[in-house]
């Protein structure tokens, strides 16, 4: 091959990854928001496990929790905030605009909120308790908070868990 071919070749398959690079941007695969943070729930101290979790554009929030406490809860209060303060700040975790408690026994799992069911209707909220909207694949980070009675021994704790979850539809 002369000097002019080799040149050629080079630039043609440079000009072909980046043509393959711009298809996979354009495509969303290779887009930053892409990369982000992965989603997670998660909650301490051990005993409960997110199931499902989806954050929608309007801040309501869906919420399957598994519970392995190895005894029947009463839960009686929930929060998904950004505020980290809610325990120092001595405030009252109640439910997001319902105020029912939710029968939980051990080795189930739960809806604990849900956008379809006006009972268990929560949104996700920033320092001040205001409602957070969401653009779709933004990220939202906050905390949990949630209050229950232990049915057999009338004690009552509270738990607080995180989620780093996408805005979706």
């Amino acid at each position: 091959m002369d000097k002019r071919t080799k040149i050629f070749a080079v630039i043609l398959g440079c000009s072909i990854v980046l043509l393959i690079f711009l298809v996979l941007f354009y495509l969303g695969v290779l887009r930053p928001r892409s990369f982000g943070s992965p989603q997670q729930c998660s909650f301490y101290p051990a005993g409960f496990t997110c199931v499902v979790f989806k954050l929608y554009t309007n801040g309501s929030l869906y919420l399957t929790l598994g519970q392995g406490l190895g005894k029947k809860i009463n839960i009686t209060g929930f929060n998904c905030t950004k505020d980290i303060d809610v325990i120092t700040k001595n405030k009252t975790v109640l439910f997001d605009s319902m105020g029912k408690s939710i029968l939980f026994p051990s080795g189930m799992a739960v809806a604990i909120a849900d956008p379809s069911d006006s009972n268990r209707y929560v949104t996700c909220t920033d320092e001040t308790g205001k409602t957070l909207t969401g653009e779709l694949d933004s990220l939202y980070e906050g905390k949990f908070y949630i209050n229950y009675t232990e049915l057999e021994t009338n004690n009552t704790k509270l738990i607080v868990g995180s989620i780093r979850a996408k805005y979706e539809v």
